[in-house]
């Protein structure tokens, strides 16, 4: 087989490959398939769909932090207006109001524990937790396995395939 050849197959191999996991973006691969020749050709469009993927991703990371902060934003604004209309029901004397939007009361939630002084405290509400089980090494196991240290029963390195690795600056 020569050169030409082999560079079809392996053109046709990643196209086969990016067609089923770019799924249903029709016009990706209609553009892919359509303006690919050649291996080359092809490998050149996968880097620009690999930006193109990785810009939506910084975007959207960058939306979801600003989403987040925004979320936390609205979070304060509820709890501030519940414990306004709670105030308010206090100052008139109301422990319940009946309005067109809901039924609104107030209640006493649970007390909660403040602890003034732990060491004043009885050893008798104290509770030892149980001793944690061992913990797996796996840095020491891998060093190990790496330099090929004889006798290491229930483990062993995986056969990894190649990454990619792509420098855009």
């Amino acid at each position: 087989m020569d050169a030409l050849q082999r560079e079809t197959n392996a053109a046709a191999v990643l196209l086969e490959t990016l067609a089923v996991e770019i799924g249903d973006d029709d016009e990706l691969a209609a553009d892919m398939v359509e303006g690919s020749t050649n291996l080359m050709e092809a490998i050149d469009r996968a880097l620009d769909r690999l930006s193109e993927l990785n810009a939506h991703v910084d975007g959207l990371k960058s939306r979801e932090a600003a989403l987040a902060t925004r979320r936390r934003r609205f979070e304060k604004q509820i709890a501030y207006i519940r414990d306004a209309i709670a105030e308010a029901l206090d100052v008139i004397g109301k422990g319940k109001i009946e309005r067109p939007a809901g039924t609104l009361y107030t209640s006493l939630p649970r007390p909660k524990l403040v602890i003034t002084d732990e060491t004043a405290i009885s050893a008798d509400y104290f509770v030892q937790p149980p001793m944690p089980p061992a913990v797996l090494d796996k840095k020491a196991l891998l060093a190990a396995l790496v330099q090929e240290t004889p006798g290491i029963l229930g483990a062993r390195l995986s056969n990894q395939k190649p990454t990619l690795n792509i420098r855009t600056k």
